[in-house]
C-alpha cells in the first residue's frame, strides 16, 4: 500500500463531522466534466498561473460542547506561540443509578482516570517516563445543558482549592494493571480525602441531585510548567474515564462503584491561544497575507482563506471541460511531519458568507478527495467539479476556506509556503479540454 493511499485511509474517521449546509440558486452542473474519457483525465492543456489571494485567518468562533474526545495539555513553539487546551465537565452516577455504600466498612481512595486517545507532538517518546502537571477543581457554578459553549468560555471554580495540583505519568500508549487487570493507557489521579468523602458520604437524594450539587471537574494542565509542553487527547466517554471510589464492603472485601461522564451531560473544552512574539501576534485581529508563509492550526487555532480572483474572467462562458483543478499547499519543513494534520476541509463562501462543503469533498465511493502527498510534501485539494461549475456560471466565486481535520479535537499544525513561491507554493493546477481552433 502507498503512502499516500494510507494517508487517505488515515482521513476515513473524520468523514462524518458535521458541516453547515447552504442552497444553491441553480442546480449543479458537470457539463464537460460527464463527456471526459477518464483514461484522458490527466491530459489536455495546462493552466497553473491563476493568481492566488492567500491569508491566514483566525478561526471563527465554534462550539466546542459534547466533544467525545477532549484535548488537555499546554504547548508552545516558535511558531504558533503557546495554546493550553482544558475541559469543563459535568459527573453522574454510572448508569445514573445512586450506589449502594450503606454497608462499607470502609472508603479507600477516590481515582480521576482519564483514558488515552492519543497524544501530542506525535514526536513524544513514549517509552519515556514522562509526567505531566495536571489541575483539577470543583465547579462553583452549574454548567448549562441549553448553552452552546464557545472555546473562549469559562465556568466558575474553586481556583483557590484545587482537588489535585502536581505531576502524574504521562505514558499514551502503556497500559496498566490496575486489581490484577489490564487496563488501556490512561492518567490517573488521585483525590483528597475530604473529596472522597464528600462523594461517598453524602445521602445524595438522586442522579439530578448529584450533578446539580457536585455541579462538575474543570481539569488543565499547568502552564509553563517543566512537565509541560504535551498535550493528550482523551475519550471522555471511555469506561476507563470518570471518578472510581474503591472501598472495603461488609465482608472487607475490595469493591469499586463509579462516577462517569455520560454522554447527555455537559461539557466543553476551553482553547486558549497566545500568539505574542511570532508572525502571528495580530492573528485576532486582523487577516495575516499568505505572500511568504501560510499557518494552519488546530485547537481552533487558524485557518486558510484562499480566493482565485482572475479565474472567472480566464474562463467563464469558454467551452472548456475541467479534467481535474487542484490546488496544491506544498509545506515548509518548519514542522515536524509527524505532527501535521493528514488533510483539509475545503468550504466555499456564498453571497452571504455562509460555508458549505466544495462539490469535490467527496468521491461517489466516499473517500474525502483532500490529503497530504507525503512524496511531494504537499497538501492536494481536488477542486475539478466546483471550478467547472464556477466556469459554467452556476456558482460565482465568493472564495474558500479551509479547516484543518478534527481541528477540535487535535493539536496538528503546519506552515505552507506562500502565493510568491510559484510551483513551489501555494498555486492551482487545471487540466483543461478545449475544442479544436478552426
Amino acid at each position: 500500500m502507498s503512502k499516500n493511499m494510507k494517508n487517505i485511509l488515515k482521513i476515513i474517521p473524520f468523514l462524518f463531522l458535521p458541516v453547515i449546509i447552504f442552497s444553491c440558486v441553480r442546480e449543479e452542473s458537470e457539463t464537460g466534466i460527464q463527456l471526459q474519457d477518464p483514461n484522458t483525465i490527466i491530459n489536455g492543456h495546462r493552466y497553473d498561473s491563476a493568481k492566488v489571494d492567500i491569508s491566514t485567518v483566525y478561526a471563527d468562533s465554534s462550539y466546542t460542547q459534547k466533544l467525545s474526545t477532549v484535548v488537555i495539555g499546554y504547548y508552545k513553539d516558535n511558531h504558533f506561540g503557546s495554546v493550553n487546551a482544558s475541559v469543563f465537565t459535568q459527573i453522574q452516577f454510572e448508569n445514573q443509578k445512586k450506589p449502594d455504600l450503606s454497608g462499607a466498612q470502609s472508603f479507600d481512595s477516590l481515582i480521576l482516570s482519564l483514558a488515552f486517545a492519543g497524544y501530542f507532538p506525535k514526536t513524544y517518546d513514549t517509552n519515556s517516563s514522562g509526567q505531566i502537571h495536571i489541575q483539577v477543581y470543583q465547579l462553583s457554578d452549574n454548567l448549562d445543558k441549553d448553552k452552546n459553549y464557545k472555546p473562549d468560555d469559562v465556568v466558575s471554580f474553586n481556583e483557590s482549592s484545587p482537588l489535585w495540583d502536581g505531576n502524574v505519568a504521562f505514558n499514551p500508549t502503556k497500559s496498566l494493571t490496575i486489581d490484577g487487570n489490564t487496563e488501556s493507557a490512561q492518567i490517573r489521579i488521585p483525590m483528597p480525602e475530604a473529596f472522597r468523602d464528600y462523594i461517598a458520604k453524602t445521602n445524595w437524594s438522586s442522579n439530578e441531585d448529584f450533578i446539580n450539587t457536585l455541579k462538575g471537574l474543570h481539569i488543565r494542565v499547568k502552564q509553563s510548567d517543566e512537565a509541560g509542553n504535551k498535550m493528550g487527547y482523551f475519550n471522555l466517554n471511555s469506561a476507563n474515564s470518570g471518578l472510581t471510589l474503591f472501598y472495603k464492603d461488609a465482608e472487607g472485601a475490595r469493591q469499586k462503584t463509579r462516577y462517569v461522564v455520560d454522554t447527555s451531560l455537559v461539557r466543553f473544552s476551553n482553547f486558549t491561544h497566545d500568539y505574542s512574539g511570532t508572525a502571528l501576534a495580530n492573528i485576532k485581529t486582523q487577516d495575516i497575507p499568505g505572500n511568504s508563509k501560510i499557518y494552519l492550526e488546530n485547537l481552533l487555532g487558524t485557518r486558510i482563506k484562499v480566493n482565485f480572483p482572475d479565474l472567472i474572467s480566464w474562463g467563464r462562458n469558454k467551452p472548456y471541460a475541467i479534467n481535474q483543478a487542484v490546488l496544491v499547499l506544498p509545506v515548509t519543513g518548519d514542522i515536524d511531519e509527524a505532527n501535521i494534520q493528514p488533510g483539509v476541509y475545503c468550504y466555499a463562501y456564498n453571497a452571504e458568507g455562509k460555508i458549505a462543503p466544495v462539490l469535490d469533498s467527496y468521491s461517489s465511493s466516499g473517500i474525502v478527495m483532500s490529503y497530504y502527498d507525503s512524496d511531494k510534501k504537499a497538501y492536494r485539494i481536488l477542486l475539478t467539479r466546483h471550478i467547472q461549475n464556477m466556469l459554467n456560471g452556476n456558482y460565482e466565486n465568493w472564495g474558500f476556506l479551509l479547516i484543518p481535520y478534527a481541528e477540535k479535537n487535535t493539536a496538528s499544525r503546519v506552515i505552507l509556503n506562500g502565493s510568491d513561491f510559484a510551483s513551489s507554493g501555494a498555486h492551482l493546477e487545471i487540466i483543461y479540454t478545449a475544442p479544436p481552433v478552426k
